[in-house]
């Protein structure tokens, strides 16, 4: 296993949706599923710019999440046992990437609720949520937009290992 800066340590990367319930929580999953079995060093953590909690989510994560979760082979018991969480100055802070999970959604409500923030680096993707996906691309294009970061980050930690 390899860590970002040779201290055992890995770099954080903070997921941000609506409700914390599926893109950001499926985001999450999918870059700690990865970066384990790559043998990468990550801390794979997500939060909500909504309100939490939310009436509407009933659970920890989304069925629609735990569907493409299982169908990729991974055992629902971590993601279980977490519930939704509020995004907190802390996460804001803690972070070495932060990754918006729709620029429409959640760019102003960043900007709104983190102020004093708004100059540290966030990635905004484009990720529908699940009533705004009939055709349920929402998972594959999750997986493939965490599989690309992945990928970006191995690259970069292989450049700054070989300038060590």
């Amino acid at each position: 296993m390899f860590s970002w800066f040779g201290w055992g340590i890995g770099m954080k990367v903070l997921f941000l949706c609506t409700g914390n319930f599926y893109r950001s929580r499926l985001a999450e999953e999918l870059l700690r599923f990865y970066s384990e079995d790559q043998g990468i060093d990550l801390v794979s953590d997500s939060a909500a710019l909504g309100d939490i909690p939310n009436p509407i989510n009933i659970g920890p994560i989304s069925q629609e999440a735990l569907r493409y979760l299982g169908q990729l082979g991974k055992k629902p018991e971590y993601f279980l046992q977490r519930y939704p969480k509020k995004c907190t100055v802390a996460d804001i802070i803690s972070a070495d990437i932060i990754i918006g999970l729709n620029e429409r959604e959640h760019k102003r409500w960043f900007e709104e609720q983190f102020p004093d923030f708004t100059l540290k680096c966030v990635q905004y993707w484009h990720v529908p949520d699940v009533e705004e996906d009939p055709d349920k691309v929402g998972p594959e294009l999750m997986d493939k937009n965490v599989r690309e970061l992945l990928k970006d980050l191995s690259q970069i930690h292989s450049k700054c290992r070989s300038c060590s």
